[in-house]
């Protein structure tokens, strides 16, 4: 009896040094800088849903389109100042087709390279050795470089923990940052207040003598406005952005190795003409989910 309870105290003593014991990481995922190459796939695909409604709910057009793209690709970034995007970067596509309502076409620059400049605030596209992308050619290029102010990579950086953490641990990322980090990026105006945002380690190992684990991402936004043209359209307050991102790559910043998952839902509601004179209500959401997959050479 009295060797149990010795026992069970010894235990005692000993799971909360373990415990103690467990081990911190200060997470760090790597941006690839001037002259970096990376082995890139990504796939998304998204269901767009519109409904327009009278004042009395009564619905007066129903529509929805689907659509998915596909890509893989070699980067090298040509020229980049630190913690700025790339101004010029070169991508040599093996993959690059895109999905509308079941049809599937390959884009015009796979199995080609493709140049992005950036000049005068806006991106440009060009076939190496041959002529501009633009029009229905580039509305890929375009929807990625020049409607948004950041990439993923970036904007992942603001929901990283500002100490280390401990595999299983989770926290909370700076609000104000990842609201910036948003609106930058989308072109969203939100209600700052309103938003949640929480990050997970959920596990570490070790691979190639780096730092790897896995990471989740969770943000719920409340818009304000969107931008439309040169105007910006009012968001009804009820209307919700959620999105849920996993990493698992890379986290000690030696290396861009990473992959990923993102998930999101975004419901925007607008009365038109305007909030002070509805004439209909405008029911937008799109479902989205991507994947990613970045390895250096």
């Amino acid at each position: 009896m009295i060797r149990n309870l010795t026992l069970a105290a010894l235990g005692l003593l000993v799971v909360p040094v373990c415990a103690q014991a467990q081990e911190a990481y200060a997470l760090k995922i790597k941006r690839p800088g001037q002259g970096d190459t990376l082995l890139v796939e990504k796939a998304d695909r998204s269901l767009q849903q519109v409904k327009v409604s009278d004042l009395k709910d009564n619905v007066l057009n129903d529509k929805e389109e689907r659509e998915a793209h596909a890509a893989v690709y070699r980067e090298t970034i040509l020229e980049k100042k630190p913690g700025a995007r790339a101004a010029r970067l070169k991508r040599s596509y093996t993959r690059a087709d895109r999905t509308v309502d079941g049809v599937t076409k390959a884009l015009s620059y796979q199995g080609k390279t493709v140049l992005v400049e950036q000049k005068d605030g806006k991106y440009a596209f060009r076939i190496e050795g041959g002529g501009e992308l633009s029009g229905a050619d580039a509305v890929l290029l375009d929807r990625e470089f020049n409607r948004k102010k950041l990439d993923a990579n970036e904007f992942v950086q603001f929901f990283l923990p500002a100490r280390p953490v401990k595999a299983g641990e989770a926290w909370q990322p700076d609000r104000a940052l990842v609201n910036k980090g948003f609106q930058d990026g989308t072109g969203f105006e939100v209600l700052s207040e309103k938003t949640v945002a929480t990050g997970k380690l959920t596990r570490v190992y070790q691979k190639d003598g780096r730092l790897f684990g896995v990471v989740a991402l969770h943000l719920e936004i409340t818009p304000k406005s969107l931008p439309q043209g040169d105007k910006r359209l009012a968001i009804q307050p009820e209307s919700r952005v959620v999105i849920d991102v996993t990493l698992d790559g890379c986290l000690d910043g030696s290396a861009a190795v990473i992959s990923g998952t993102v998930a999101s839902v975004v419901n925007a509601i607008s009365l038109r003409p305007s909030p002070e004179q509805p004439m209909a209500r405008v029911d937008v959401t799109v479902r989205s989910e991507s994947t990613y997959r970045a390895a250096e050479p």
